[in-house]
Parts: C-alpha cells; structure tokens; sequence
C-alpha cells in the first residue's frame, strides 16, 4: 500500500508521525465537527448502541471500500473518525464497571445488536425514594 501512495518501495514511517498527523486529528474531529459533536450516535451515547455499532460497521466497509480503490488517505481519515466512536464505548458504557478487562470484540459485528447492555443482575443507581440532592459547587466545578 506504501507504494501506491507514495510511489516509493521502501519505507520507514514513524508510526508517531502517522498518528499525530493523520489520526488523532480525525480522532479529536468527530468531537468538534457540527456534524458529530452532538449526534449521540457517533459516541455511544443516549443508549443508542445499535446505531453507534452500525456506525462502526459502516464505516469498516468505508474503510475496506477506501482501502480497494487504493485511496489510502480516505481510510486513515475514516480509521481515526470510527476509532472515536469505538473508544467512546468503553467511555459512555458500564463495560468496565461491570468488571471487564478485555477488548470487546463485539463491537462493529451484527450480533452485538442483540447482546444485553446491562446484567439483571447490576447493582441499580437508586432503588427507592430517590431525590435530588443539592450541592454547593466547588470553584473547580464552576461553569
């Protein structure tokens, strides 16, 4: 693939160049951009897991579709863009809470649609009488 892009044969990229230049800047994008910066979807937010993974499955086809008509710099920008989305997962999910430790290898796969996003079994926020409880903000927290 290097030399369909650069038209040389050896390389020796510095995989630091290639992610502070090219991934992390469409990683930080899907955050800043009007077009995802509030689409719940692009984040695994709002209980909307079945969008979210359909997202990440599109965007793999996009990437491999990128990637056959050897247009390489399209599938970096679409790799950074869809790796936010699959970090905000464990960000915005009880994964970890729930006490895993590995990879999610479920996500970007049809059936992750049908597997529970939470266990009968997790301990609730609030069983009973909840309420609101005001709290004085400390200067940190000031908005």
């Amino acid at each position: 693939m290097y030399y369909d892009y650069y038209g040389v044969w050896i390389c020796n990229p510095k995989l630091s160049v290639i992610l502070s230049t090219i991934l992390e800047p469409n990683v930080a994008i899907v955050d800043f951009s009007p077009s995802t910066k509030n689409l719940p979807y692009a984040h695994f937010d709002a209980e909307t897991f079945i969008n979210s993974n359909q997202r990440v499955i599109n965007f793999t086809t996009d990437i491999y579709t990128a990637i056959s008509s050897k247009d390489y710099n399209r599938a970096r920008v679409l790799a950074g863009q869809i790796s936010h989305t699959i970090q905000d997962f464990y960000s915005h999910s009880n994964w970890v809470e729930s006490g895993h430790t590995n990879i999610n290898f479920d996500i970007g796969k049809p059936h992750l649609n049908n597997s529970p996003v939470a266990n009968l079994a997790d301990n609730v926020t609030c069983v009973s009488n909840c309420s609101l409880v005001n709290a004085t903000c400390s200067p940190f927290f000031v908005g």
